[in-house]
C-alpha cells in the first residue's frame, strides 16, 4: 500500500473507534434518563466501560503523527470530562444532572466536529488516490 492508502486506512480506523466510543457513551447517558431504578447506574458504567475500550484504541492510533489534529485533543479532553462527571454523578447519586448534560453536549459537539473533519480528510485522500 502506498502512503496515502495507509493514511486513509488509519483515518478510517481511528474514526471507527471514535464512533464506537460515542455510541456507547450515548447509551451510558440515555440509560440514566430511561431507567428509574438504581440499576441504571450499573448499566451506565457498563456502557462507559465499553466505550473506554474504543477510546483507548482511538488513542493508540492518535499517537501516530499523521493524525495530529487539535480537534482530536478537544474530543479526548471532552471525553475525559464526561467520564469524570458521570462517575461523580453516579457516586453521589445526584438528581440534578446539569453538569452531566453540559459535559455530554460538549463531548457530542466535539465528536461532530471531529467526524466532519475526518469525512473531509477521507474524501480528499480518496480523490488523491484516484489520480
Amino acid at each position: 500500500m502506498n502512503e496515502l492508502q495507509v493514511f486513509l486506512d488509519m483515518v478510517l480506523r481511528f474514526q471507527s473507534h471514535v464512533d464506537n466510543a460515542i455510541d456507547d457513551i450515548r447509551s451510558s447517558y440515555e440509560v440514566l434518563k430511561e431507567q428509574e431504578s438504581d440499576l441504571r447506574y450499573q448499566l451506565s458504567l457498563s456502557y462507559l466501560s465499553m466505550s473506554w475500550q474504543s477510546y483507548l484504541e482511538a488513542r493508540k492510533l492518535y499517537i501516530d503523527p499523521t493524525l495530529d489534529v487539535a480537534e482530536a485533543e478537544r474530543f479526548f479532553n471532552s471525553y475525559n470530562i464526561y467520564k469524570s462527571t458521570l462517575k461523580r454523578f453516579i457516586n453521589r447519586k445526584e438528581q440534578n444532572n446539569e453538569w452531566l448534560d453540559a459535559a455530554y453536549k460538549q463531548l457530542i459537539k466535539h465528536y461532530h466536529v471531529l467526524d466532519e473533519l475526518h469525512k473531509k480528510t477521507a474524501s480528499e485522500t480518496i480523490l488523491k488516490l484516484e489520480f
